[in-house]
């Protein structure tokens, strides 16, 4: 499947559960980020994530805090022309533990706390970067 059925099938909420997967997941970010400034992006993915989980019955699973640092996550090793299978290749740890790269920025308490699930909260630990900071802005608490 290519980048614009991915995205057609995820917004018109027809992608099989089985598509999108975390490496799904990795993929619609990627895609985003590629193409829009990071706050729209992390905006443009907590929305389709909601609403795809949400046509699935699964709207427990949403979780704002993680969708957008997982934004950052990728915003932040994101390189311009780069393919998607070269941005997996040299992010082997995104791939097998996302969660471990988020939890750089946030303790386990915070980060799965239940006002975190909702809206984004700061993180705890390491800070974002500076000129991320600035475009989440308007996300944060």
């Amino acid at each position: 499947m290519d980048e614009t059925e991915f995205l057609e099938k995820l917004e018109s909420m027809t992608l099989s559960p089985e598509m999108f997967d975390h490496k799904g997941h990795l993929w619609l970010g990627w895609l985003y980020i590629r193409d829009l400034e990071l706050g729209d992006a992390a905006n443009k993915l907590n929305s389709g994530i909601k609403k795809y989980a949400a046509s699935l019955g699964a709207t427990d699973k949403f979780h704002y805090t993680l969708t957008t640092t997982f934004a950052c996550a990728i915003k932040y090793r994101y390189k311009n022309n780069e393919t998607f299978e070269q941005f997996l290749e040299s992010n082997d740890d995104l791939v097998k533990d996302a969660i471990s790269v988020i939890q750089t920025h946030y303790s386990p308490e915070l980060l799965f706390s239940p006002e975190a699930k909702v809206k984004l909260v700061k993180p705890d630990r390491e800070p974002f970067p500076k000129e991320f900071e600035t475009q989440l802005e308007k996300f944060a608490v």
